[in-house]
């Protein structure tokens, strides 16, 4: 009785803690078979590639879709040791793997319509998470 007991408690631990971990906000996002975005916090938001190396981010405040591009703004980030991360407009082609970084608004643009992109409207993240998972 005390073994079925012990093992009921640690399932209702496990469980709980499963849900602890959903309530915090983290997730991944497959943008395709080797793109991912990632959010492990509010200031921890980064697009891996299939090794889950970051090649963008990790503070990456708007982001949107469209066909095979994501493109979206990163932020500077406020802890002077996380040095790779290259603040402004950013544009990754999902077929081609070219990935155009701390670009201006106006380059962005232009790098846009050069790509055929069409809707460009910028979308907090959360607002994107649904979008993706609603597809």
């Amino acid at each position: 009785m005390k073994k079925l007991r012990f093992i009921l408690i640690i399932f209702i631990f496990i469980l709980g803690c499963d849900r602890l971990k959903n309530l915090s906000g983290d997730y991944v996002l497959d943008l395709d078979d080797k793109y991912k975005l990632w959010r492990t916090s509010p200031e921890q938001i980064m697009i891996t590639d299939e090794s889950n190396t970051n090649i963008v981010g990790p503070v990456i405040v708007k982001i949107n879709m469209y066909d095979n591009c994501v493109f979206g703004l990163v932020k500077k980030p406020e802890w002077p040791q996380d040095s790779g991360s290259v603040s402004g407009y950013f544009l990754l082609n999902i077929n081609t793997d070219i990935l155009l970084q701390g670009l201006t608004e106006r380059e962005w643009l232009v790098y846009l319509k050069k790509t055929g992109v069409k809707n460009y409207k910028l979308l907090r993240i959360d607002a994107f998470k649904d979008k993706i998972l609603n597809k």
